[in-house]
């Protein structure tokens, strides 16, 4: 497993300046995942929240409702590792202008996306999910 800091049961920061992640990485995000009230987790890459540049890998269990949100001045990019998701991407008074299933990149089906900052999404998690954000 990464060698981690725990900011909270949700959220790890790595303690090396190298981060890799393998399968039995995240078999054990999972397992920590199941500890948590929610069933989340997040390995970050980054070091600190004060970073430019934020990546996570994220687990979400299946049922995950994320409420349409945007991101201010900030763009996001979404790559599915393992799972399936649908997300939802809304106009500014809220009209869905956009609606796609995701999977893995054997699925065939979407499997990243990068939106611009201010953008309002949403997703649900139809199946037990990483993802690299």
């Amino acid at each position: 497993m990464i060698k981690t800091i725990k900011e909270n049961d949700e959220v790890l920061y790595p303690k090396d300046d190298m981060v890799m992640a393998d399968a039995p990485s995240l078999d054990e995000l999972k397992r920590l995942a199941k500890l948590n009230t929610r069933l989340r987790i997040r390995l970050c890459a980054h070091h600190s929240p004060k970073d430019d540049v934020h990546e996570m890998i994220i687990f979400h269990p299946k049922g995950t409702y994320v409420r349409p949100h945007k991101h201010m001045g900030k763009d996001e990019s979404f790559h599915l590792i393992t799972g399936e998701i649908n997300c939802v991407i809304f106009d500014e008074s809220g009209s869905i202008i956009n609606s796609f299933m995701m999977g893995n990149y054997s699925s065939r089906r979407t499997f990243y996306y990068r939106i611009t900052a201010n953008t309002y999404h949403m997703q649900i998690f139809k199946k037990d999910t990483f993802f690299h954000e």
